[in-house]
């Protein structure tokens, strides 16, 4: 098979290393202008990447290759549009949007005269990886959010497009994330990501994913949301990564519908491996094929840790936290920052630097497992 993925080749390091297991010739492309005699010859053309899913879509059509919907993934990768259209608005949390070119003070009059009462989260619509997503409770905790996403806003724009600040009533409940595929117009959830720790602010970046098979009988509600939601934007054939959050009341609201595979596709394909025995490479360049079978061969528990900076520096023990969750058992680490390089720290830091997954045989084990990480394994960063 010959695959073309529009990102960094860095960013797909997992995705890489199973071309080559699988014998696959592939190509990675970081610019958006793509030669014409590439794309004549590919057998799949994708992206990791928020930012390019409209780009790969408007590749795939030129190319002849089946469609996703260009309307769904252009509705499906931009908050704003995401937000305003029908079949979302029911589900979504009361929210305004504020053109980034406003001053901090011309935004929290906009707040203060609108039906937001604090807290709210404040975060840019371009954002990922949670960067400038942050809670604020009061008027000036409220300017500094609103600075913070502006400037991620900016510094974002040449990756993931320009962007408005979005400004949305906190939900006071648990988040949880749900993989899968929907094969034709059939949505088809594999598993269920549940956040830790809590996420409850000022930021909101999750550390790690306890995940297991998603149960279509204890997920009603959120399959529902997700039928209607992929029913009413279009989109077929896809991966698909979608998130909720619950209120203090659990209400259960939807934050995001993305057309593509979890954490530049290493978190879906090594839960996927390790919670059902799913291929989800193998998924999604045959997601087009009547054949696909999404069948589960086994039920396990899931655990991946994502490691970040916790302050801006050079990097000085990446490869001593790769020994220790090689200690306890990991199943698979992936290494996309290494010792002596210099990386952001919290809330403007849009990358990880080291993941590790886990195959754990309960909820309760690998709770534990992840509590005796949190408290002992720790990214440094030096200074100088």
């Amino acid at each position: 098979m010959r695959l073309l993925i529009i990102g960094r080749a860095q960013d797909c390091a997992d995705h890489a290393s199973w071309c080559q297991h699988m014998g696959h010739q592939v190509q990675y492309v970081e610019s958006l202008n793509v030669e014409q005699e590439l794309m004549g010859c590919m057998d799949d053309i994708v992206s990791f990447a928020d930012g390019a899913q409209l780009f790969v879509e408007q590749l795939r059509i030129q190319c002849g290759l089946p469609s996703r919907g260009l309307d769904a993934v252009g509705i499906l990768t931009d908050k704003v549009l995401f937000k305003s259209h029908p079949a979302v608005q029911p589900y979504i949390a009361q929210h305004l949007e504020i053109d980034p070119v406003m001053s901090k003070d011309e935004a929290v009059a906009m707040v203060m005269s609108s039906r937001l009462r604090f807290p709210v989260v404040v975060k840019p619509s371009n954002g990922f990886y949670s960067a400038g997503v942050v809670r604020a409770d009061n008027v000036d905790e409220l300017k500094r959010a609103y600075v913070q996403a502006r400037r991620v806003c900016t510094t974002l724009a040449a990756r993931a497009g320009a962007s408005r600040v979005i400004v949305e009533k906190y939900l006071d409940g648990n988040e949880f994330a749900v993989d899968g595929f929907i094969v034709n117009d059939k949505v088809r959830p594999l598993l269920l990501h549940r956040k830790r720790p809590r996420l409850e602010g000022p930021t909101f970046h999750e550390t790690a994913y306890l995940t297991e098979r998603f149960d279509s009988e204890r997920g009603t509600e959120a399959l529902e949301m997700l039928e209607r939601i992929v029913a009413g934007v279009g989109l077929r054939n896809s991966p698909f990564h979608a998130e909720f959050r619950f209120d203090a009341d659990g209400r259960l609201y939807v934050l995001e519908v993305a057309p593509r595979l979890a954490g530049s596709g290493a978190t879906t394909q090594r839960l996927m491996m390790v919670c059902i025995g799913l291929d989800a490479y193998e998924c999604l360049h045959g997601t087009f094929r009547s054949s696909l079978d999404l069948t589960p061969k086994r039920d396990r528990i899931g655990l991946e840790y994502d490691f970040g900076p916790e302050a801006t520096g050079i990097l000085c023990n990446v490869a001593e936290v790769a020994a220790a969750c090689e200690q306890r058992g990991a199943t698979s680490i992936i290494r996309y920052r290494s010792d002596g390089d210099l990386v952001l720290g919290p809330p403007n830091n849009v990358e990880c630097i080291l993941t590790a997954f886990f195959d754990c045989t309960s909820l309760s084990v690998g709770q534990a497992l992840f509590d005796d990480i949190a408290n002992n394994c720790h990214i440094k960063t030096e200074s100088k």
